[in-house]
């Protein structure tokens, strides 16, 4: 091979220009694509991994939601009878509900503070009611019966203030017994503490 021949320098310097241009191809465009052809397989390899995983707990998908639905209705039933927050116009509705049932007058209620013990918070109310001795027996029965927790102590009981007028009227009714639960006999005062978390705003 003569370099000295023109054709031959002419050759050589197109293969040499080739060759450069093969390298900054190859280093500015195919080299990058192959590291971003390394990480797209790890990228693939790991996102393959992890729908394996999940595939394999696919089945236990269902009995975990059964479990959490198990576990939510479990909850919502410690929180009727141990709520966050002491729900006062609830209590009213209920206990008033049950008064009515029973043919009680709630002469009062008045709620009388709150006091924080180390894991709960007692909510405590002032109550009177009038109503004949059976019904009011009746009235506490319905209340223990209560999804929330309750408690009542502090009793006292007296004769009621209406006792003479409506024995009055119950002759009228020449003692009919069903007219019997309109004696309103007994005047109870007491006190009723209902429980809520120290999670609670109150």
């Amino acid at each position: 091979m003569d370099f000295n021949d023109i054709k031959t320098k002419r050759a050589a310097v197109i293969i040499f220009l080739g060759i450069v241009a093969a390298g900054l191809i190859w280093y500015f465009q195919i080299k990058p694509q192959s590291g971003n052809l390394s990480e797209l397989k790890a990228t693939t390899t790991r996102k393959q991994e992890e729908l394996n995983k999940i595939l394999v707990l696919r089945p236990q998908l269902e009995k975990m939601r059964v479990d959490v639905a198990n576990l939510q209705k479990e909850m919502d039933s410690l929180e009727a009878i141990f709520p966050i927050n002491p729900d006062v116009p609830g209590l009213i509705t209920s206990i008033t509900k049950v008064a009515r049932e029973q043919y009680i007058a709630i002469t009062n209620f008045r709620p009388t503070g709150t006091v924080a013990k180390e894991f709960y918070v007692e909510n405590h109310y002032e109550m009177s009611v009038l109503g004949s001795y059976h019904n009011i027996g009746s009235f506490f029965a319905r209340i223990a019966n209560f999804d929330l927790l309750v408690n009542i102590d502090r009793t006292n009981v007296r004769a009621g203030s209406t006792l003479t007028t409506d024995l009055q009227n119950f002759e009228r009714y020449g003692g009919d017994r069903s007219a019997d639960k309109m004696i309103r006999s007994v005047q109870v005062s007491f006190r009723i503490t209902t429980y809520s978390s120290l999670r609670g705003d109150g």
